[in-house]
């Protein structure tokens, strides 16, 4: 698996997660794809290095309330389309999960989850941000 890219710039994976462990069992999964991979603690770390730019996905395992999920799809858009940005959620409501979705989010994927599942929705998130 591994989006091809016509201008021949390889793709980021930008992985925000707070554990360390699980941050650092995302990027060796997401090491399986050809993409460069940069992982941050917090999603103000990720928004300091600058919004992330096609082509690219962002993954982000967020437990916010959804008009905080909101905001951040809205930071990380800024009025464009943006990077594809697929949540990972432990123990989140049906309502949250629609909201983000209705609010642009590429997928919203309840933990635990397959490995080959998030690889292959990576994988479509990286060809749609081309």
């Amino acid at each position: 698996m591994a989006a091809e890219l016509s201008n021949n710039k390889k793709p980021t994976i930008h992985i925000v997660e707070q554990d360390n462990i699980v941050r650092e069992g995302l990027v060796r999964l997401c090491s399986r794809l050809e993409a460069d991979i940069k992982a941050y603690s917090s999603i103000d770390d990720l928004l300091k290095a600058g919004r992330p730019a096609p082509p690219g996905c962002v993954v982000v395992e967020v437990n916010l309330p959804k008009n905080e999920v909101a905001q951040l799809l809205q930071r990380l858009h800024n009025g464009d389309a943006g990077v594809p940005v697929i949540f990972l959620s432990s123990g989140s409501d049906i309502e949250t999960a629609v909201e983000v979705m209705r609010e642009g989010a590429f997928d919203f994927i309840e933990k635990p989850f397959l490995s080959r599942k998030l690889l292959h929705r990576i994988d479509e998130a990286l060809r749609a941000s081309i």
